[in-house]
């Protein structure tokens, strides 16, 4: 019996850690982090990112091509996403693990949608492109947003494109009321399907 003990103690810590590495591979097939800026404060609007938010999202691209900093947006015939994530993107399911998101505190139902850092309108990072850019960062951001009801999302292939989503969120940002929000969120459910979302 000690020897059974012995052999069970040397054994054990392997295989926990088997587990462990098969448990966390299996969750990177499943969930894609993409890196985020976060709410700044008013005095925080210079060129450089605040603290960073890893938003969490269910992965819709092959694991070898994905791209957490969001250099290439993604495109009707994207080679990068899969059968079911085309499925998943077209119906927005892909972001509903912004919810845990939400209850740690690092995202809001509704807000300004967060953009991953190397994000390009045309050939310019966002934050290039209007010096306005990190106004938006002042509330958190959200699963949904004004500028998502209006229709502005999918690809910023060029920089009005971009334009036209900070617009939105100013609007937001400067006319906020908890009404608003409702009205957003309700609205949300008119665009989940969406001809830009791909």
């Amino acid at each position: 019996m000690p020897c059974l003990r012995h052999t069970s103690a040397v054994l054990i810590p392997p295989s926990c850690s088997r587990s462990t590495a098969m448990i966390c591979s299996s969750l990177n097939l499943v969930f894609f982090t993409s890196i985020s800026s976060r709410r700044r404060t008013l005095a925080q609007t210079g060129s450089v990112p605040g603290e960073h938010v890893k938003v969490l999202k269910f992965r819709s691209m092959r694991a070898e091509s994905s791209d957490a900093t969001g250099t290439r947006s993604a495109s009707r015939d994207d080679d990068r996403i899969t059968r079911v994530g085309r499925i998943i993107r077209k119906t927005s399911i892909d972001e509903l693990p912004q919810l845990f998101n939400v209850l740690l505190g690092d995202m809001s139902l509704v807000g300004p949608r967060p953009h991953a850092l190397g994000s390009l309108a045309g050939d310019q990072l966002f934050w290039q492109v209007d010096e306005t850019y990190w106004l938006r960062h002042q509330l958190k951001p959200g699963i949904t947003g004004l500028a998502q009801v209006r229709g502005h999302r999918g690809a910023t292939l060029e920089r009005v494109d971009l334009v036209a989503r900070l617009q939105s969120d100013m609007e937001y940002i400067h006319r906020w009321d908890i009404w608003r929000d409702i009205v957003i969120l309700a609205n949300t459910l008119k665009v989940v399907l969406h001809r830009n979302a791909f």
